[in-house]
Parts: structure tokens; C-alpha cells; sequence
């Protein structure tokens, strides 16, 4: 109940963080957020005594493709969701068809968020997924899982305890070779100066923004913040509110329209994939037809901030 978070949430010292979930999403981090504490999804997370007793390491990771430089061509980007669920990252993401486990999962270039508690609990799980990406033909990557160590929302949580909050983040970055971090929080895409504390850091070039009442809520629009890309979510493959067809309608429209100079935010569509309602098949299939326009090209979340920062205009 809220009334016991309140009285058991500010007892807590330094960076707090909370194992388990509740029964209202918005109520629940709000309220760790005020306190300064992290929610990490994970009541049902087996075995954690077991698997937090492996070795900390640094997590190498395979180069990034060169990025190749173009004009005249519409970029687009998928990131999964749903990564700050650690109990389902210990469980079927890895293996089942619809998701990580997926076959083709290699020629889709896909973004999977990552909880960074995997690292810390689970650490030889969390290496078998880099080993995973490692291995393919194709880049995948990983980023940091809003909103950080921890689900928060930035603009509510305790400002004395934030800063801590995001050296913590930038530490974890350096040893999983990580550079993006999505967010999730309320209303707050704006707010370049909370975002300043967090470009800031050495290790963290930029942020995935997803609005919590309605993730594309600001549209695909870019902000900079020290000088690092801050980009909103533009669309979504979620069931009930964009489907498949009305994903590649929307990207293809685009490019009609002349969204196709690098130099201007309506060059980028950045697509959060919603796990519970849609697989990557759905992605792939998504994929497959707009690869079909020659003037779309579908990049890794990492790629796809790399060309915002040498490409579009501040």
C-alpha cells in the first residue's frame, strides 16, 4: 500500500533500491521517486542468492559498425521494451521465439534495453546476453533500461539524492560498454537542465525519452543537452494503439513528404516496441516492408544516435 511505502521508503539511506513491483505502475515509482529509490520488476526473480555469488566483470563488446553517411534517406530505429524487468530477463526473453529467442533476431538490427540490476545480480546471465549479440552478423545492442539503475521517474526523484543516483549510472555504462540511457518520466522532455546532469557524464552521449501516460506523446522531437541528443519516442508497435500496417504507412508517408534531410530531426523515427502485445516477428515483418523503400534505412539505436549527432543541425 502507498501509506507503508511512505513510512518504509525515506527510512532508507543513500540511493534505496526496491526489489519487487506494485499494484499501481505511476503511484508506486512516484513514490519511491520522492524518497530516492529505484524500483527494479523482480518478484519473481528465482534464484538471485545463487547468481549475484558470480564475479563482477567488464563486459567487452564488438565494435560498432562504421557508420556510413548518406543523404536524402529516412532513418529508422526499433527499440524493445520492457528491459527494466529483470525477473523477465531471467526468464523466457532469452529463449522464446517472440522475443530475444527469435531466429532472425540478427537481421533486424534491434535495440534491447537491459536492466543494469542483471549485471549486479546475475552478472554470468547478464554476460551470456552480450555473448549473444557478440556472435551475430548483424548489430544488435543494448541500452540502459529506464530509467537508469533503476525504474524512476528523474524529474520526481529526490534531487538530494540524483546526482549519486546518476554516478552510479555512469559507472555501470563504462563497465558494460554502454552509451545510451532510456527514460521514462512524466511530462518532462523540457527539462534540458535535468537532462544536463545526466549528459554531463562521461559515458552517458545521449537519451532515449518515453513519456509515461503516452510514450510518442512528444512527437519525435530532438533536444540537445551538452551538446548530446535527447530524443523523444515518435511511434509505437503496440497493440490497440499503432499496428503494423499503420507503422509502415506513417514511415513511408514520411519519406513522401520530403522527411528525408539528415540535417533535420524529421530525417529520425525512433519505434518502441511494446514486448507484451508485440514479438519481433511483428518487427521483422515491419522491417521487411520498409526495406522495400529505397530511401529507408533501418539502423541500431546506437547508430541511430551516432548520425543525429554528426548529422543534424543544433
Amino acid at each position: 500500500k502507498t501509506d507503508l511505502r511512505s513510512k518504509i521508503f525515506p527510512s532508507m539511506k543513500g540511493n534505496g533500491i526496491c526489489l519487487g513491483w506494485g499494484p499501481d505502475e505511476f503511484i508506486n515509482v512516484s513514490t519511491a521517486s520522492k524518497y530516492g529509490v529505484e524500483i527494479v520488476a523482480a518478484d519473481w526473480s528465482y534464484n538471485l542468492t545463487v547468481l549475484s555469488g558470480f564475479p563482477l566483470i567488464t563486459i567487452p563488446k564488438k565494435a560498432s559498425p562504421p557508420i556510413v553517411q548518406e543523404n536524402n534517406v529516412h532513418y529508422v530505429t526499433f527499440l524493445m521494451s520492457d528491459g527494466d524487468n529483470q525477473q523477465w530477463n531471467l526468464g523466457n526473453n532469452y529463449s522464446v521465439y517472440k522475443l530475444f529467442g527469435h531466429p532472425n533476431r540478427d537481421k533486424l538490427s534491434l535495440g534491447w534495453t537491459m536492466s543494469p540490476s542483471l549485471y549486479y545480480l546475475a552478472p554470468i546471465v547478464f554476460k551470456l546476453y552480450y555473448e549473444s549479440i557478440s556472435s551475430e552478423k548483424e548489430e544488435n545492442n543494448f541500452i540502459v533500461s529506464p530509467s537508469g539503475n533503476g525504474y524512476i521517474f528523474p524529474s520526481k526523484y529526490d534531487k538530494n539524492k540524483l546526482d549519486s543516483f546518476i554516478d552510479k549510472l555512469n559507472k555501470y555504462m563504462k563497465c558494460v560498454n554502454q552509451k545510451y540511457v532510456a527514460v521514462i518520466d512524466d511530462s518532462s522532455f523540457h527539462d534540458v537542465e535535468l537532462w544536463d546532469k545526466f549528459t554531463a557524464k562521461s559515458n552517458i552521449d545521449g537519451i532515449f525519452y518515453l513519456d509515461y501516460k503516452r510514450h510518442d506523446k512528444f512527437q519525435g522531437e530532438i533536444l540537445w543537452s551538452n551538446d548530446k541528443p535527447i530524443v523523444s519516442c515518435r511511434d509505437l508497435l503496440w497493440d490497440t494503439i499503432q499496428n503494423e500496417d499503420e507503422l509502415v504507412e506513417k514511415i513511408n508517408e514520411r519519406v513522401r513528404m520530403g522527411e528525408t534531410d539528415v540535417k533535420k530531426p524529421s530525417a529520425y523515427t525512433f519505434v518502441y516496441v511494446h514486448v507484451w502485445s508485440k514479438g519481433v516477428h511483428n518487427v521483422e515483418d515491419v522491417v521487411s516492408r520498409l526495406r522495400q523503400n529505397p530511401k529507408v534505412r533501418i539502423v541500431t539505436p546506437e547508430v541511430f544516435m551516432e548520425l543525429i549527432k554528426n548529422n543534424v543541425e543544433r
